[in-house]
């Protein structure tokens, strides 16, 4: 009779659908918490007020291009949104069009290339200057990944990951990757 009962597939099924979501429900749940977690404890990032203390000084003097021109030498027509900055001690026109960044030297009018592992590697000496020593080229990174999601940053791709080798265990992404 015993065996009987266990034979019953209608039994087996309402058995084995009992525990299933028993532990179904474990594991929504779980995943639920840290869903609400990662909606307030944010991704990692550099804080503004960090990479402008580490920002090169900007030289204006070395511009002989003007914004217009330079857009015109790098085929924009209609930019939505210019910035300047320096780029190993040179000053580049940052130019917004059509959702994707693109970059111009200031004093030549030439396009920005694409950095080497070696030379994203010097960028970082410059901006960490305390990690020289240790610095270390992770990856090149074509596609994202877990901390490159945002779109923004997915559409600078190829990007190098270079460590700072800290006891953190710190990693920075320079967007500019030879392609």
């Amino acid at each position: 009779m015993h065996l009987r009962k266990f034979l019953d597939w209608r039994k087996a099924l309402i058995y084995t659908h009992r525990w299933a979501g028993i532990v179904l429900t474990a594991v929504f749940v779980v995943w639920f918490v840290s869903g609400v977690i990662f909606v307030y404890v944010g991704m990692p990032t550099l804080p503004a007020e960090e990479r402008l203390r580490r920002m090169e000084s900007l030289d204006v003097t070395a511009i002989a291009v003007t914004p217009a021109q330079a857009a015109a030498r790098a085929g924009l027509t209609n930019p939505s949104r210019v910035r300047i900055a320096m780029s190993g001690g040179r000053p580049v026109y940052r130019f917004q069009s059509g959702g994707a960044w693109q970059m111009v030297y200031a004093d030549t009018g030439e396009a920005l290339v694409r950095l080497s592992a070696d030379e994203a590697l010097a960028v970082m000496r410059r901006f960490a200057p305390e990690h020289a020593q240790t610095l270390r080229h992770e990856e090149r990174l074509t596609d994202a990944d877990q901390w490159t999601l945002q779109g923004v940053i997915r559409s600078t791709m190829p990007m190098h990951r270079i460590s700072l080798g800290d006891p953190a265990g710190t990693e920075l992404l320079h967007l500019g990757a030879s392609r």
